[in-house]
């Protein structure tokens, strides 16, 4: 058999180049910075449904039910959860693996390398921001928040996030309006704890918080 002409063998690299980036970026299209699906099932998951209900009335509409629980697999008790193995928890399971391949230098190297594909920020930088621009009116979320990445670890709101707040950026505000504050960063995803007396940030997105807000 005869090697393929020179002139065919490089219109078929080319031709599995851009298949290849057209792969990479439905495969980034599927994370939560760009998928609105993929963000509303990451968010939803673990709220009690009474407030799922309240934040996203739309969802519980019979239409919207039928969607997200017998398409997607989303279950309605006590809690919101992804069934196991379901649509909805193979979307973001895969998601957040995406997510974090992306975060590798050598990967995004590789990627620029090999097709020509510069990733200008990672999914989860563009997830942080997108969540940033949500809080952006609520000047004690955001501020508790940049402490939190700033620390590193879980703080006490007496002890530790109030007093920090008013100390540092000349917030002052009270236990309640604090958690009233955080309520809505803990529905985005953003804090792996919040209690009634501490909180502290999924690791995923300290250093990210550090470098994007500004205060």
């Amino acid at each position: 058999m005869n090697p393929p002409e020179e002139g065919k063998l490089t219109e078929e690299i080319e031709r599995w180049r851009k298949t290849v980036e057209e792969t990479v970026k439905t495969i980034l299209s599927l994370c939560p910075a760009h998928n609105s699906l993929v963000q509303r099932l990451m968010t939803i998951e673990g709220l009690k449904t009474s407030n799922a209900a309240r934040l996203y009335p739309e969802l519980f509409h019979p239409e919207g039910v039928k969607i997200f629980t017998e398409v997607l697999g989303v279950k309605l008790g006590k809690q919101v959860e992804l069934e196991y193995n379901s649509l909805a928890w193979k979307l973001v399971n895969f998601a957040k693996m995406v997510e974090e391949i992306f975060e590798s230098d050598d990967v995004r190297r590789t990627l620029e390398e090999a097709i020509g594909l510069r990733l200008e920020k990672t999914p989860i930088r563009s997830y942080v921001e997108a969540c940033v621009e949500a809080l952006k009116d609520d000047k004690i979320a955001l501020t508790a928040l940049k402490i939190l990445a700033d620390k590193e670890h879980i703080l006490r709101y007496d002890t530790g996030l109030i007093p920090e707040m008013k100390q540092r950026y000349g917030i002052e505000c009270t236990k309640e309006e604090l958690i009233y504050s955080l309520t809505k960063a803990a529905s985005l995803k953003l804090l792996e704890i919040f209690r009634d007396d501490e909180a502290g940030l999924s690791r995923r997105y300290v250093k990210y918080l550090r470098e994007v807000i500004q205060l």
